[in-house]
């Protein structure tokens, strides 16, 4: 490899390294801060009042429940808004 090469590869890997840094920083967990506990043999990050709610994630340790939580978080992003209840008032 001459030094052309090996400049061309350090500028790529330093490209890199940049964007997957940024990604991490972008990432739902690190952006709305979720609550995380421990929950019977898992741990839990939950943001909302509770599992029903909220967005959730679980795992065997406190990363693997924020990775789950940001996958749980791009999937209800991805579901259509729920429709407003109706009014029935006013209807004769």
């Amino acid at each position: 490899m001459n030094n052309e090469e090996s400049t061309y590869n350090l500028d790529v890997n330093a490209a890199l390294s940049r964007m997957y840094a940024a990604e991490e920083g972008m990432r739902p967990t690190l952006i709305y801060k979720p609550r995380i506990y421990p929950d019977g043999d898992q741990w839990c990050a939950l943001l909302g009042v509770n599992l029903q709610e909220g967005v959730c994630g679980f795992g065997e340790t406190p990363d693997a429940a924020c990775r789950e939580f940001d996958l749980a978080w791009h999937q209800n992003r991805l579901r259509p808004a729920k429709a407003p209840p109706t009014s029935d008032k006013g209807a004769s």
